[in-house]
């Protein structure tokens, strides 16, 4: 279990990091069909800037 949890927390913790990085940790839209849509957005981006 604790084995479990080193292994996979940091890359975790990363994404977490990387989808609230640079003012993003507040939702910018009333409603949670906009706020859906801009997160899966900004997560295509953020996998986008790692292949490239």
């Amino acid at each position: 279990m604790a084995e479990d949890y080193r292994r996979w927390r940091p890359p975790a913790e990363r994404a977490v990091a990387w989808v609230v990085a640079g003012g993003n940790r507040r939702l910018r839209y009333l409603g949670t069909i906009k706020n859906d849509a801009w997160l899966h957005l900004r997560a295509a981006a953020l996998n986008l800037r790692t292949l490239a």
